[in-house]
């Protein structure tokens, strides 16, 4: 709060009542995303996923939304005393490559990070950055699971060649 000074007279034997309306040097900001599991950056200090409220300091302030496999929002923001400053980040841009499946025999079942991306043969363009899990199967044959490291803008290529299961 902004600092408060008052000259006052006591008298020996007198009670003296004083009152004083403290006037806030911070702003109160309330920091929402758009995207779950979304964490808050307030001047390079993490504050928190998803929903921060909290004090600012009067000032600038760089706000950034990180999230995994996504690109980073940053904004800057202004604070004054008094205020009240409610921001709703918006959606962050998911970083993408390609990853190319086919199989032997065609039409197996293609799972990342389990979920389903259809069957062989795909041209996936739109999966996430990142050490993914692949998961390859059909009735009959052999589950294939590798992992894959998928790079932004850049395509992946997997041949998988199933093996029969063996009848007991």
């Amino acid at each position: 709060y902004k600092e408060h000074r008052k000259d006052i007279l006591i008298k020996d034997g007198e009670t003296t009542n004083i009152s004083v309306d403290l006037e806030p040097n911070f702003a109160l900001a309330i920091i929402t995303t758009k995207d779950r599991n979304a964490d808050i950056y307030i001047d390079g200090e993490r504050k928190g996923k998803d929903k921060w409220r909290g004090q600012l300091s009067v000032g600038d302030h760089k706000v950034e939304i990180k999230k995994q496999s996504h690109k980073t929002y940053d904004e800057i923001i202004t604070s004054k005393a008094g205020d009240e400053i409610k921001k709703l980040m918006p959606s962050l841009e998911p970083i993408v490559g390609v990853l190319n499946v086919t199989s032997t025999p065609t039409k197996a079942k293609i799972l990342i990070d389990g979920k389903d991306y259809g069957t062989t043969p795909s041209m996936l363009a739109n999966v996430l950055v990142g050490e993914r899990i692949v998961e390859i199967s059909k009735d009959g044959y052999e589950t294939k699971l590798e992992k894959v490291m998928i790079e932004e803008n850049k395509e992946v290529v997997r041949e998988v060649i199933l093996v029969k299961k063996e009848n007991k």
